[in-house]
């Protein structure tokens, strides 16, 4: 059985040990019969995004309300921005409280920026996908479109469209597609 004033006093007093090594923490995990077995997911306590709940520790993760109206401002998104681009849009993959933004150009597929919940729908931390280390940065601010960073949905899809601009150009198999979809309009 989860003792919450247990979890509480790991995290009020900072009883927790160094977290730079695994084989500390799992030892201090084992130490006292019960306990959770929290993995370990960063170097800092910080980076420990985790609640008590009925006795079980479980990850946090953004509401079923939040996901839909995130996926409602990404297909506008795309239907305002990409009109003119068949084959190019940003989609949405959802981790604990995290928010993936990545972006498929024909059949080409790569990630761009990802969005950290922080409990509200205008209010994200974001980071940009930084191709020279393949590494999320969020403390990279530098980059061409960081003027719209603004915590919400929207911003993030502006600034990752203008930090990698779409490249996606039909090739002769897709181009029959294109002119269909073109001539619709």
């Amino acid at each position: 059985m989860l003792q919450t004033g247990y979890i509480q006093e790991i995290y009020t007093k900072k009883l927790w040990p160094s977290l730079t090594s695994p084989k500390a923490n799992a030892t201090f995990c084992q130490d006292r019969p019960g306990d959770p077995k929290i993995q370990r997911t960063g170097s800092s306590l910080h980076r420990y995004r985790q609640t008590v709940k009925k006795g079980i520790m479980a990850k946090t993760r953004i509401p079923e309300e939040i996901q839909k109206e995130v996926n409602k401002i990404i297909s506008t998104f795309n239907e305002k921005v990409y009109k003119k681009k068949p084959g190019v849009e940003f989609y949405a993959i959802y981790k604990g409280d995290f928010l993936y933004l990545n972006r498929k150009e024909g059949e080409a597929d790569g990630p761009i920026a990802r969005l950290r919940f922080n409990g509200q729908i205008d209010n994200w931390d974001f980071a940009i996908f930084r191709w020279s280390n393949e590494r999320y940065d969020p403390n990279e601010f530098l980059f061409p479109g960081s003027n719209h960073i603004n915590g919400s949905i929207e911003g993030a899809l502006k600034a990752g469209n203008e930090a990698y601009p779409p490249s996606w150009a039909p090739s002769e198999k897709n181009l029959l597609d294109v002119l269909k979809y073109l001539s619709r309009k």
